[in-house]
């Protein structure tokens, strides 16, 4: 997902279901296809979104759960 970024600054967002931003990460130029954000204790067993950004790039939306 974030291959198409690299080399680009990119904001990196994570929302529960009622829109609440949980986490927010900035990174200038991405090095790797791979990134990590420790967000262990913002999560519950829910849903949630991961919002990608960066200038000249069309915005991608994720959805995923946690369960346990």
């Amino acid at each position: 997902m974030l291959k198409d970024y690299i080399g680009q600054d990119v904001t990196i967002s994570l929302f529960d279901v009622q829109g609440k931003r949980l986490s927010l990460q900035r990174i200038e130029k991405l090095q790797s296809d791979v990134q990590t954000m420790n967000i262990a204790d913002k999560l519950g067993i829910g849903q949630y979104m991961v919002l990608i950004q960066s200038k000249g790039k069309r915005d991608v939306i994720r959805r995923f759960m946690v369960s346990k």
